[in-house]
């Protein structure tokens, strides 16, 4: 690893530096950071550290438990606005977050090359990666109580579809195959839910409630509605 540390650096510096995209989590931009550049999340961050050892990433959410001096340092190895990467930290976008608010991989084999153990989990519409343009991973994706798409409206895939990979979206170009087992991540199987209108004003409850506002008094008793 020592011998491959200077080529990340070379890499990170002289190749493609995609942009944080306002809708995605931290480790997502920092997943396509690492494809761009051919590299593993694991060897990015080995980079990284081996660069600014002061800073310690190991063990630390990506999504939402940054210090500040992480965030400086990783703008300057990426070569993005230290703005910009933080206002993708969860707890920018979720004043009141709670940590059990989030999605997590279970059992992640800590020599995991994309870091599972440090990056919240995601659930995905099918529908929204037929729409981007650059392949990422929505924030709103890796909230626990979300099961529908905000947009599209219907069930998100927990996993891939085919196989079961819990991370399968490559992130790598327009690549809509699971890194898995190379299924269409596209395929939609919509699941059999409670009625819609019942989802969707819980849902949108839930979504403001993360902002610090009560939900409607019948939402108590929304079954007996």
């Amino acid at each position: 690893m020592r011998q491959f540390v200077p080529l990340v650096r070379f890499f990170v510096r002289q190749c493609d530096h995609p942009r944080p995209l306002s809708w995605e989590l931290i480790s997502s931009w920092l997943l396509r950071v690492a494809n761009a550049n051919h590299v593993s999340l694991a060897d990015l961050l080995d980079g990284f550290g081996s660069q600014y050892p002061e800073v310690h990433l190991s063990g630390e959410l990506i999504d939402c438990s940054l210090s500040s001096a992480a965030f400086d340092a990783l703008g300057r190895f990426c070569r993005v606005g230290k703005e910009n990467i933080q206002a993708l930290d969860l707890r920018k976008r979720i004043p009141l977050l709670n940590p059990a608010l989030v999605l997590r991989f279970s059992k992640a084999n800590l020599m995991c090359p994309r870091r599972a153990h440090q990056r919240v989990r995601y659930a995905f519409c099918p529908l929204c990666l037929l729409t981007q343009q650059n392949i990422h991973i929505r924030w709103d994706w890796s909230l626990a109580c979300l099961i529908r798409c905000s947009i599209h409206r219907v069930s998100l895939c927990d996993g891939c579809q085919d196989c079961g990979e819990p991370d399968p979206l490559p992130l790598s170009s327009s690549d809509l195959a699971c890194r898995s087992c190379g299924g269409d991540l596209t395929q939609h199987q919509e699941r059999e839910l409670e009625p819609e209108h019942y989802i969707h004003a819980i849902e949108d409850a839930y979504r403001v409630a993360l902002l610090g506002i009560a939900p409607h008094p019948s939402l108590l008793d929304w079954r007996q509605s």
